[in-house]
Formats: C-alpha cells, sequence, structure tokens
C-alpha cells in the first residue's frame, strides 16, 4: 500500500505544480491588463514594476490553488482511469476512497499552508501591494515632447517645438512660456533650435537654446495714475534653462496610510477590528436615543399640562390642538417644528455614521471569513475532482481542462455574487461567505459516492455513440412503423377493386 500511496502522490504532485503556475501567470496577466494604463509611459524601472507583480501574485496565490487543485485532481485519476489502473487497483481490493486517502492528506495540508499564508503574507502584500500601486498612479508621466504640440509636464513650464530629429534629439522652432510667476503667460522664450539633456545626476534637465529672444512682461508698478505695460526683451545667440526634474522622481507613499483597511489585517486585528465597530454602533445608538427623547413631550409634561376639561374635550375623532388658545397653539407649533428639524438633522447624521460603521463591520467580517472558506473550498473541490477524474476517464489538458474551468467559473460566479450581496447588506456576511462552499458541498458528496461505485456515466465517448446508435434505432423504427401503416392503408384501398 505504501508503494501504491506514493505512486499517487506522485501522480498529482507534478500536475499540480504545473497547474498552479500556470493559473498564477494567467491570473497575474489579467491583472496586468487590468492596469497596463497605469504602468505605460511613466518611465518606471523594471525592479517597480517587478515588486508590483510580485505583491500582485502573492494576493493571486489563494485564488490560484483551489484552481489547480481542482484540474490536477481531475487530471490524476482522469489518466489513471484512462489507463485502466483504477480498474486494476479495484481488483486488487483497492477501493477510489482508499486510493485518495494518502492525496486528501496531502490536500489538507495544502489548504492548511494556503490559509497561514492568507492570514500572514496575503494581508502584508496587499499593504505594500496599495501603497505601490498609489505611488505608480501618482507618478507622473515619462518626458516626452511630441513635435506640433505643447508638453505641460513640467511644473510652471509649457514647451512646443515644430520639428524633433529623431537622430539626434535636436529641437527646431522652439517655444518655452514661463508660467513659474503664477502671473499667467508672461514670460516667452523661442528659439531657432535646440538641445536637450538630463545631467548626470538627473536631477535637472538642461536645454541649450541658439538664435533666439525672450520677452518678459514686467509687473506694473505701484502709485502711478496712468497704466504702464513694462517689459523687456533678450535677443541671444545661446541661452541655457535648467529644469527642475525633481517631480519625476518615483515617490513612495506611506504605508500607514492604508493600515486601517480590512485586506491588510489578519485574524486578530479582523476580530478586534469587528468588536469595535460593533461598540461603535451600540454607542451610537444609544446616544441618539437619549438624545432623541428630549425633543418628545408628553401630556404628562409640566410645560404644556392640562386639565380635566381639556382631557375631557380630547377625544378621538378630535384633534388636541384645537382645545388650545390660538396663541399658545401657535406657540406650540412652531416650537413642534423646530424640534422636528433638530431631530431631522441629528437622525440623518446619525443615520450616516451608523451605515458607515455597518459598512466597515461588514467588509471585516466578509474579510473575516474568506481565509476560512477559500482553504475549505481547495478540499471540497478536491472530492469534485477526484471522483470526477475517473468518472469521464480522460487525462491530460484537453477536456479536463475544460470541465475544471467550467465548475471553477461557476463557483467564482456564486462567490462573487454572494459577496456582493453580503456586501449590499441584503444577506448576512456569514452567509454570504460560507453559501459557495455549501454550494460545492452536495457536488463533492454525490460525486464521490458515485465515482466509488464504480459509476460508468461519464464514459462521455461511449455515452454519445450509444446516444447516435440509439437515435438511428429509433428512426429505423419508426420508418418501419410508416411503411408498415402506408402498405396497409395501400391494401386497403386496393381490396374493394379485387372484389369488384
Amino acid at each position: 500500500m505504501k508503494k501504491i500511496y506514493r505512486l499517487s502522490l506522485a501522480t498529482f504532485i507534478g500536475p499540480f505544480v504545473a497547474t498552479f503556475f500556470i493559473s498564477l501567470f494567467v491570473l497575474v496577466m489579467q491583472f496586468l491588463w487590468k492596469y497596463i494604463d497605469e504602468l505605460a509611459g511613466k518611465g518606471l524601472e523594471m525592479s517597480v514594476i517587478g515588486e508590483l507583480l510580485l505583491y500582485a501574485s502573492a494576493n493571486l496565490i489563494p485564488m490560484a490553488i483551489p484552481l489547480s487543485i481542482l484540474l490536477s485532481s481531475i487530471m490524476t485519476f482522469g489518466n489513471m482511469a484512462e489507463n485502466h489502473e483504477l480498474l486494476a487497483f479495484k481488483t486488487t481490493g483497492v477501493s477510489l476512497l482508499r486510493l485518495m486517502k494518502p492525496l486528501t492528506i496531502g490536500v489538507i495540508a495544502i489548504s492548511t499552508g494556503a490559509f497561514f499564508f492568507a492570514n500572514i503574507a496575503v494581508p502584508k502584500a496587499n499593504l505594500k501591494f496599495k501603497s505601490l500601486l498609489y505611488s505608480i498612479k501618482e507618478q507622473k508621466p515619462a518626458m516626452d515632447i511630441v513635435p506640433g504640440a505643447f508638453y505641460g509636464g513640467i511644473e510652471g513650464f509649457s514647451i512646443r517645438v515644430s520639428e524633433k530629429d529623431p537622430e539626434t534629439d535636436r529641437l527646431y522652432d522652439v517655444m518655452i512660456y514661463d508660467k513659474s510667476e503664477n502671473r499667467g503667460n508672461v514670460m516667452v522664450t523661442r528659439a531657432e533650435e535646440g538641445e536637450m539633456y538630463i545631467t548626470e545626476d538627473e536631477r535637472f534637465l538642461i536645454l541649450d537654446l541658439k538664435n533666439g529672444a525672450r520677452y518678459h512682461e514686467m509687473p506694473e508698478q505701484k502709485g502711478k495714475s496712468t497704466k504702464t505695460f513694462p517689459h523687456n526683451m533678450l535677443k541671444f545667440e545661446e541661452y541655457q534653462i535648467r529644469f527642475d526634474l525633481s517631480s519625476f522622481n518615483f515617490k513612495r507613499a506611506k504605508e500607514e496610510l492604508w493600515k486601517n483597511s480590512t485586506q491588510m489585517m489578519n485574524l486578530n486585528q479582523l476580530s478586534a477590528y469587528i468588536d469595535t465597530t460593533h461598540i461603535k454602533i451600540e454607542k451610537k445608538m444609544d446616544y441618539t436615543r437619549e438624545y432623541s427623547v428630549a425633543y418628545f413631550n408628553f401630556l404628562s409634561d409640566s410645560n404644556f399640562a392640562v386639565n380635566d376639561s381639556t382631557y375631557a374635550a380630547f377625544n378621538p375623532n378630535g384633534k388636541y390642538i384645537s382645545t388650545i388658545e390660538v396663541l399658545s397653539s401657535r406657540a406650540l407649533i412652531q416650537r413642534a417644528l423646530s424640534h422636528a428639524r433638530s431631530i431631522k438633522g441629528s437622525l440623518k447624521s446619525a443615520h450616516n455614521e451608523l451605515d458607515y460603521q455597518l459598512n466597515r463591520r461588514i467588509r471585516g467580517k466578509i474579510e473575516f471569513h474568506r481565509k476560512f472558506t477559500l482553504s475549505i473550498a481547495c478540499i471540497l473541490l478536491f472530492f469534485v475532482g477526484a471522483p470526477l477524474g475517473a468518472i469521464i476517464r480522460k487525462g491530460g489538458l484537453g477536456l479536463p481542462v475544460v470541465i475544471s474551468t467550467v465548475i471553477f467559473i461557476l463557483y467564482y460566479i456564486v462567490m462573487i455574487g454572494t459577496e456582493k450581496a453580503a456586501k449590499q447588506g441584503a444577506i448576512y456576511a456569514e452567509a454570504g461567505m460560507w453559501f459557495p462552499v455549501t454550494f460545492i458541498l452536495p457536488f463533492a458528496f454525490l460525486l464521490t459516492i458515485r465515482a466509488n461505485n464504480d459509476s460508468k456515466v461519464g464514459n462521455f465517448g461511449a455515452f454519445m455513440k450509444g446516444l447516435f446508435k440509439k437515435k438511428d434505432a429509433k428512426e429505423l423504427i419508426e420508418g418501419d412503423a410508416t411503411a408498415k401503416e402506408v402498405a396497409g392503408k395501400e391494401s386497403f384501398d386496393q381490396e374493394p377493386s379485387k372484389n369488384v
């Protein structure tokens, strides 16, 4: 039995490792396609992009593991069934469940590792990923001066060139608007040609201009009765402008800005986070209740004491306000309206605060239960894939890939739908996160029992052949019946002529 167990484990590990990296690669490419607009054209170093992909991969690993377990289990047992190895094992008394035992232990170990990875490594990776992605989004695009268009990437300047030599990077017909004085376009520099380069320390951009002029509109002198427009003009054969490139340097945002997000917390932090939001909700509700009671007046209130005759005049079909004098009723109505406006504003503010805290609590619960459900889903998907592979009796990367992809997409759709419903408050967060797992459970149970009982329903090739054979036979039978019916009708029609 030890040799059989080692054989099954060796058969499973290879496809699992291969499908894991393939699944992770596909998910990373999907992420890269989603954020390609944020990365392109900003002059980022490959180390920064590689670091971002590394953090994104850490976040996608808990999603890649269930898919790889499902696919590898279908491939493993599909190959065994296709090569009649399962039949050989069963003839020697080794059942499918017994053969799945070492793989079940291995999958449980993988699921446990995935749980600790999701609890420890993923929150830290999410924090670094969020801060790095924000830094990349805030990074200015790389300087690329296009001929015939104004370039405003350098703060305080706007540059336009008519032509640009792609080989020497020499610029022709250069126009520069200097807005550093915050008075509009008061300084304009124009030159026939120029050359642009960056200093060795990459702190400044140098622009050497030739044969041009600078026009500067000076600020108006104060104290004069008549308006003047002083300006100066500088003609030059050679002129150098220095631009500060500090704004183009890549700056990392502080990670503390996203430290309180639920995706950056482990189980202990999430538990404390959920309790804190619960306490804040209870305190806000108690405060709102106490604050609102003061705005309600009752008949027993000393400020509005009424005598027995007033009570006698008040009846269910009448109105209490009609028993009060006109002047008093006006003051009473104005006071009631004032109280209504005050309490309306207070309740609206309290509603917004409670809604915010409830949303935080729901998101905390979702992240708390997510760390458990993904690990449980790995085990259940194994009990879906292993018996399904034994039933369909197909290995390789053909049919198993199609079936596993369909199953995982169905699971993913259910998971996304219930999670969204939980975030919107339509269902409880616990139900939203655990429903996809309970959705898989009956399929895993039924497929395991069916495969252990040597079901042959999954032999799709024979099933399709049998289907067409049955269809042909049915058509033949129907054709014979129709022919007999026609023949009988013709003989009936011909009988009278024979009698005549």
